[in-house]
């Protein structure tokens, strides 16, 4: 197992439906305000020394577009990965098996609310998070494999406004 840090993050703001295809939730796209606020948060990350080696993505429109910013901020290469985990009702279960067997030492994954906050809290507390992740928050996460499973310990959640934006 390579990967050290881990990074979740939530899709940035988001159009309430897509013009084109109202009803359809994987359509809808980030808002112009959207994209400055995920622009800022990693641009601010990456001032910091806070820098992936890859970003994962849930498979809908406005994850895609928050994570191809993480990749533009952070001068990642590697080609954004889709995965079907970080899905709204997704399963965490499934991304800390495929983090397991990443040679990543450090990823970013981005997904939506609910389900980036049970990642987190299966890593740190093995069960439901209480906390809710504001759109575009991050959390940092220290990784590690202990009894055949991956946990981590919380090096912090920063909300947009913790860097400086919203």
């Amino acid at each position: 197992m390579a990967i050290e840090t881990l990074y979740i993050a939530r899709h940035s703001l988001a159009e309430d439906h897509h013009p084109q295809h109202p009803g359809i939730d994987e359509e809808r796209r980030l808002t112009a305000e959207g994209v400055e606020v995920a622009a800022q948060v990693f641009h601010a990350m990456n001032t910091l020394g806070f820098r992936p080696d890859q970003v994962w993505s849930s498979p809908l429109t406005r994850t895609h577009q928050t994570a191809e910013i993480a990749r533009v901020q952070f001068g990642i290469r590697h080609p954004l990965e889709s995965v079907d985990g970080l899905a709204p009702h997704g399963a965490p279960l499934l991304v800390m098996e495929r983090l397991m067997a990443t040679d990543a030492k450090s990823v970013m994954v981005v997904g939506h609310d609910p389900g980036v906050g049970d990642l987190l809290g299966q890593l740190v507390t093995k069960g439901p998070l209480i906390q809710r992740f504001e759109r575009a928050g991050v959390a940092a996460v220290q990784v590690y494999a202990l009894g055949g499973r991956l946990r981590g310990e919380l090096l912090f959640y920063a909300p947009p406004s913790l860097f400086g934006v919203l």
